[in-house]
């Protein structure tokens, strides 16, 4: 009986999926009863002078924070006296001084023969991932035990205790994971996941969508219109605000619901007319039996690794990450505090304007409205969601790029998300605001490309290009600095190569980008009267002129960091930019050589300082080269493109996701610790705090000074105090500083001040404590980074010089966080 090719190849599809299904339940089931507990290397460094003694009248322990499911252990490094007798026992508690035991486990001193580790072990709790444990020794019988340990910055998430009391140490130690533990916590993981993938499609996909479905533009990939349609929702969302704002309307909620609502309808309605009863089919005829299925699937897989990737990195963070984090969580709390756009930053920092870009922050606050999730999570959350937006947006402009290629745009997906160190690293920066306009910058440049290429006049693609423009600039201030000289090779590009041919279309075109621009004008029109006076506003004027000898100065110095382009862009990407380079040269792919001269083009722009180009003040070549992903994942992206004509569709498939996992174990360990502010002891003090301290206090915190003395920001977790715990504090958020207008007119200079004053006189002497005074402080708050954190950080103060002092009561001390209240009768002396 003849059987069609079509059935021949479900079935053969049929019998993989089922062999795979096979493997999979098999090679699951080896993991789970054949492997061997899971080791986690937590701290294993050991400083050997300060080996803590363990006898029979003391303990020692540790706190920490499990980082899987399945605890069921813990290795500490010993040493056993000869001739020790007796038993060492082990308690794991919830927390120091914890009334009650969760496991006991002991380990026989006849046992510890040699110097090294030895496990405790404990029955497994697999939903331990995330939680916070202390453990302590006792010794019942003679002798004594070393335990190892290291110096207090080893270990972010807990501190070593004798008899109880906190050290500023941490045992060497190892925790030990169940297999199944870690299984079942995978699994609960990945529902968590698919969670925020549906609520990411109906926030930050469905509403640009449905523009694209609004205003009929058509492209062959439903892939690219996703990609599309990214970069619209993330426009149109603080362009929302700002519009609502104009007319007094404060939405609150419904900026999360309205454009997911109002885009829903107009889908529905577009697509059951159309496909109603019909999709299964088309999808069986259109897609899966096309050349581009081969494509197409390995984007979505390669894509859903980098999500999982991103999320995997932060899923043990208790706040996202440096500097920059904490100003946009603060906007973002504010947004959602105010129902909308707002002036006032009270209570948090007694700043009363708003004229910094908004754009990540707008997208953080609609996140928290709809899934109801803090701000200080909701921030982390939705930085490493743009994250793996900002890798998806460039497929369109790379398929452009590559005349119809859809694996030169899977190449770009594939360097950007799994290859460039960046934009993973954002996520120790905090870096998103500029990340999230990185994210519209390709949809941007897609939709202007669109009408440099057009026919005729198209007002819904000059919309779309101005909405994108417009959004794009309230998301990153600098973004129009990425945006011209792309245009500016483009259109250099095109006079050298059609003007002879085509010159007719020059003004056509020129008058459409014009048409652009004046539409993102109008829609910012209304953020004129929040930056007007303000700080931004005024650096768009050039301070620097031609002839003086600073100016170069300034400049020579900004140009410097180019030094380390290899650790922004490694150099064996590089050798493959250059390699694309020169083949495209011979293919004579214009395209790609203008991508080339877009970098020279990014890298010049700083230059424009000595000629008063306005604006430039503003731009700096590390905001460059951490963009450098963009156009070295495109041409890259293309060389792709031209290795997939000389292989198979599944082939090439295979290929790109073996590379693609290869490459993505490396990005799993990209948070740095060291950008940390924020632990697990740090969130327990500021609970406490918002239990036990009253509310019209200001915490003094660690701070540093920087561009020149100019500024200062924080260095541990105290900078979060007002966010957190709801208390003022002595370091408002770095964008207020140098950007807004103090409630009190010499405000920011009196922080800056004080941190000046503090590196000069303790807290505790005559100066520091009158100062202290003025400014109103009542408490100290020293974190559990030490305000150690941050480049060209220093600590202000020390627990051991404020312990001393009959000034100060020590309210609060647990692991390595020290909370201190200045004595009533101090400032009226």
């Amino acid at each position: 009986m003849f059987i069609s090719t079509r059935k021949m190849r479900q079935v053969k599809h049929r019998k993989c999926l089922g062999v795979l299904l096979v493997l999979l339940i098999v090679l699951a089931s080896l993991f789970i009863t054949g492997c061997s507990d899971f080791v986690d290397h937590d701290q294993i460094t050991i400083v050997p002078e300060q080996t803590l003694v363990l006898d029979s009248n003391n303990t020692v322990g540790q706190t920490f924070v499990a980082r899987h499911g399945g605890l069921n252990g813990i290795e500490l490094w010993l040493k056993s006296q000869p001739g020790s007798t007796g038993v060492l026992r082990l308690y794991l508690q919830p927390e120091p001084n914890s009334p009650s035991n969760l496991a006991i486990a002991e380990l026989s001193l006849e046992t510890i023969e040699d110097p090294g580790f030895y496990r405790f072990s404990f029955p497994p709790d697999n939903s331990s991932h995330g939680v916070y444990r202390y453990v302590f020794l006792e010794l019942e019988g003679s002798g004594t035990v070393h335990v190892a340990t290291a110096s207090g910055d080893t270990y972010i998430d807990g501190a070593a205790y004798r008899n109880h009391k906190p050290l500023d140490v941490q045992l060497t130690f190892r925790l030990i994971y169940s297999p199944l533990g870690i299984v079942l916590e995978i699994g609960r993981t990945l529902v968590e996941w698919t969670q925020l993938a549906i609520v990411s499609v109906f926030l930050y996909l469905l509403p640009g969508y449905s523009l694209l479905v609004w205003f009929n533009f058509h492209s062959d990939s439903i892939l690219i219109r996703i990609a599309l349609a990214v970069g619209l929702s993330l426009a149109i969302y603080p362009l929302l605000l700002l519009w609502t704002d104009l007319f007094g309307l404060q939405l609150g909620i419904l900026y999360a619901w309205g454009p997911v609502i109002l885009g829903t309808v107009i889908l529905v309605l577009h697509y059951w007319r159309r496909y109603s009863g019909r999709v299964k089919g088309k999808l069986q005829r259109d897609w899966i039996r096309s050349a581009s299925f081969w494509p197409d699937l390995t984007l979505v897989v390669i894509i859903s690794l980098v999500f999982c990737v991103r999320l995997l990195v932060v899923r043990t963070l208790d706040a996202p990450m440096w500097g920059d984090s904490y100003q946009h969580a603060v906007i973002a709390q504010l947004l959602v505090d105010n129902g909308g756009l707002f002036t006032s930053w009270m209570p948090y920092t007694p700043y009363q304007s708003l004229t910094v870009h908004f754009g990540f922050s707008s997208l953080v606050a609609i996140f928290s409205w709809m899934t109801g999730v803090e701000i200080a999570n909701a921030t982390l959350l939705t930085g490493q969601i743009i994250n793996v937006l900002a890798v998806l947006t460039l497929y369109p402009l790379s398929v452009h790029l590559a005349k119809g290629n859809r694996w030169a745009g899977v190449g770009a997906v594939l360097i950007a998300g799994t290859i460039s160190p960046m934009p993973a690293y954002y996520v120790n920066w905090g870096r998103f605001a500029q990340l999230s306009g990185q994210v519209l910058l390709p949809v941007a440049l897609y939709f202007i490309l669109d009408i440099m290429h057009r026919e005729r006049f198209s007002w819904c693609s000059i919309l779309l290009a101005g909405l994108m423009l417009g959004g794009m600039s309230l998301h990153y201030y600098r973004m129009p600095f990425y945006y011209v000289p792309f245009i500016l090779v483009w259109l250099v590009a095109w006079v050298l190569l059609e003007w002879k041919t085509n010159r007719y279309r020059l003004p056509s075109m020129l008058f459409q980008m014009a048409l652009v621009a004046v539409c993102a004008l109008f829609l910012i029109l209304p953020w004129i009267k929040y930056v007007q006076g303000g700080r931004l506003a005024k650096a768009l004027i050039p301070g620097i002129t031609f002839s003086t000898v600073s100016a170069w100065e300034k400049v020579l110095a900004d140009y410097q960091i180019w030094r380390n382009v290899f650790w922004y862009v490694p150099w064996p990407l590089l050798g493959l930019v250059l390699l694309t380079l020169i083949w495209a040269l011979i293919r004579r792919e214009w395209n790609i050589v203008k991508c080339f001269f877009w970098i020279i083009g990014l890298s010049v722009v700083v230059l424009g300082r000595l000629v008063q180009i306005p604006g430039t003040n503003l731009m700096q070549n590390f905001a460059v080269l951490i963009a450098l992903y963009i156009p070295v994942s495109l041409i890259v992206g293309w060389l792709i493109g031209e290795v997939s004509q000389r292989l198979s569709g599944r082939n090439m498939t295979i290929l790109l996701l073996v590379l693609a996992l290869w490459f993505a174990r490396g990005q799993i360990n990209v948070v740095d610790p060291s950008f940390i502010l924020v632990t697990r002891p740090d969130r327990h003090a500021m609970a406490w705090i918002q239990e036990n301290i009253p509310n019209n206090t200001r915490f003094l915190v660690e701070g540093f000074r920087i561009y020149g003395g100019l500024s200062a920001v924080g260095s541990d977790a105290g900078w979060w105090i007002p966010l957190l715990a709801k208390r003022e504090n002595t370091m408002p958020p770095q964008y207020a500083l140098l950007n807004e207008v103090a409630i009190e007119l010499d405000y920011s200079q009196r922080v800056v001040d004080l941190v000046a004053h503090l590196e000069k006189y303790t807290p505790t002497s005559p100066e520091g404590l009158t100062y202290l005074c003025e400014m109103g402080v009542t408490h100290i708050y020293i974190g559990q980074g030490q305000g150690k954190v941050g480049a060209g950080a220093i600590q202000l103060f020390s627990p051991e010089v404020l312990i001393g002092s009959s000034d100060l009561q020590l309210l609060y001390h647990r692991d390595r966080v020290w909370i201190f209240a200045l004595n009533r009768d101090t400032c009226v002396r």
